[in-house]
């Protein structure tokens, strides 16, 4: 019989290729095998923690939440758990992560976190706990490194930061994404992208998400929609909700006692576990909160309709113009203005569209939506606007001119030194900003899409005005564009709306309701998750008939090489 030797020196460590000491009796078969199917029970007799309040090591005995935690990801595929700080969360991810490299042959595992230290925090964890097994429920390390290890049965595992190319280019069983609300939304979003077909092609393989939450993010965003179930089985996120009394010795008087140190905010976040939005935000947190997505009625790849053009319905379009380089994105965005509350109808968003292309698309979503008023953003899209005003000679651009009285002002004419579209500057930023404000938390502007919404989440102050605090804010930008149209009174003229006074009726009305309460009633509609399929030709509505006797300036061939087929 071979005798055990360390791996590098290390008599902890069992080298590939060795036997334990003592051999595999057959008292040890059986509980390698009892370990294999129960892993509670090898959390309990075999995997040895540090006690906070002891110098040595105990086993861990998981309390209530952390099997409610380790059920769901030996029962589900994809699990997203909300956990206050210090609570064991650690613990249990590398307690799992153990057991599937012990158990399983080729297993393969990706931790990733916000920080590549907090990443290989949880590797160092796993590392600890197999140092204190014994040799006989070890396998052979092949490999053995501070942020990586290997054994001989072929399973593995590497740490991380969380970003783009975390995952690409390898096959991963399982990846944990640690303190996932800490990672910037963009990050986050390309991670996921990256990570995705790595999971989804196996039929075991899973992704755990846990973190403390930090705001209104993709970390909110998943967890909203799996508490809403928005996603069908077996694809959707099974939220666990870790509660901060949960934790042996946390009563009244320790949230009392972290409160009266550290504020009521940081106690919210950090131990109530509660979605806080960032008090800079444009809108308000707890109205970013409630405001819900829809699904639209149909989508592609850059376009979402979320309202099909009505007869007799007034539209408005905002147009925030980009490079097309894959960086920021260009959007259009279209608003029935019919009636209050106005209703985001169609959303078009593009990052590779060519500014060349876009005067004829805008022309013929705007030919599509009644005749649309169109304000085109003019910084950087001024030849957007004058192709549309000059070359397509479409009629509804919305023209401004300077006001000399106001410096740096501009409002809606017909008359006078007038240009297509509208410089967004300082004082029209400013006016589109604080209107949006207005429509959104008086709930005079219905939202509808989700990146829309996600983006004003993170839509904050940025030196003395607002911009995404991380990622993008193309489509927020169209929507303050639109708020600042809502001010002028052409729009009035159109429709007879005055915003301004149906918001002064609301809180009005609040007011009153107040003083003298009477209740309240809620309604809400859900729609389908599957598109509806009134159209023919499914997008190709929004061109109209291709043998149409007198053609859109937008040849068949661009608007398929635009959209797609």
């Amino acid at each position: 019989m071979i005798v055990k030797k360390g791996f590098k020196g290390n008599p902890l460590l069992r080298k590939a290729g060795m036997v334990p000491e003592g051999g595999y009796t057959q008292e040890r078969i059986a509980e390698f095998i009892r370990c294999a199917n129960d892993p509670i029970y090898f959390f309990e007799h075999y995997v040895k923690i540090k006690h906070v309040d002891f110098e040595k090591k105990v086993f861990f005995k998981p309390r209530g939440y952390q099997l409610k935690m380790t059920n769901s990801i030996l029962e589900n595929r994809y699990t997203i758990s909300r956990w206050p700080r210090q609570s064991g969360k650690t613990t249990v991810i590398a307690s799992i992560a153990l057991h599937y490299l012990l158990f399983n042959q080729n297993y393969s595992i990706l931790i990733a976190a916000h920080k590549g230290d907090k990443a290989q925090e949880i590797v160092t964890a796993i590392q600890d706990m197999y140092m204190e097994l014994p040799d006989w429920l070890q396998q052979g390390i092949v490999e053995w490194n501070k942020k990586s290890f290997k054994l001989e049965n072929g399973s593995r595992i590497r740490s991380s930061t969380t970003s783009s190319s975390s995952a690409r280019g390898d096959t991963y069983n399982l990846v944990a994404l640690d303190e996932f609300a800490f990672v910037p939304t963009h990050v986050a979003e390309e991670f996921v992208k990256s990570v995705i077909p790595t999971v989804s092609s196996g039929k075991d393989t899973k992704i755990i998400i846990t973190s403390t939450p930090k705001g209104l993010n993709l970390f909110y965003s998943i967890w909203k929609d799996a508490e809403e179930q928005k996603i069908p089985p077996p694809n959707n996120f099974v939220p666990i909700a870790v509660e901060w009394n949960e934790v042996p010795g946390r009563d009244e008087k320790f949230k009392e006692g972290i409160i009266k140190q550290y504020g009521q905010e940081f106690w919210d976040q950090e131990f109530a576990c509660a979605f806080l939005g960032s008090s800079r935000t444009l809108i308000s947190a707890n109205k970013l909160l409630i405001l819900r997505e829809e699904t639209p009625l149909h989508q592609y790849d850059n376009a979402r309709v979320y309202m099909m053009p009505e007869k007799g319905h007034h539209y408005a379009i905002t147009v925030d113009v980009a490079e097309g380089l894959g960086g920021d994105a260009t959007v259009v965005m279209c608003v029935d203005i019919t009636t209050a509350p106005y209703q985001v109808a169609y959303i078009y968003e593009n990052r590779h569209i060519e500014m060349m292309s876009l005067p004829s698309l805008i022309h013929t979503i705007a030919r599509n939506y009644n005749e649309a008023l169109v304000l085109v953003e003019s910084n950087f899209g001024q030849m957007v606007a004058d192709m549309l005003w000059y070359e397509l000679e479409y009629e509804n651009v919305v023209m401004t001119t300077r006001n000399v009285k106001t410096p740096g002002g501009q409002k809606v004419t017909t008359s006078g030194n007038t240009r297509p579209g509208l410089q967004m500057n300082v004082l029209s930023k400013r006016i589109g900003c604080s209107n949006l404000k207005s429509l959104v938390e008086n709930d005079q502007l219905i939202l509808k899409d989700k990146a829309l919404i996600e983006q004003l989440r993170r839509f904050a102050v940025k030196g003395k005005s607002y911009a995404a605090e991380q990622g993008h804010d193309d489509i927020a930008m169209a929507a303050v564009m639109f708020a600042w149209l809502v001010d002028q009174g052409y729009v009035k003229e159109i429709n007879d709306i005055n915003i301004r006074e149906n918001i002064a009726n609301i809180n009005r009305d609040r007011i009153e309701n107040a003083i003298n309460p009477f209740g309240f009633i809620v309604t809400g509609t859900e729609t389908n998750n599957a598109p509806v399929a009134s159209a023919s030709n499914d997008w190709k509505w929004l061109i109209g008939n291709e043998n149409d006797p007198e053609p859109d300036p937008v040849t068949w061939d661009t608007i398929n090489r635009l959209y797609g087929e």
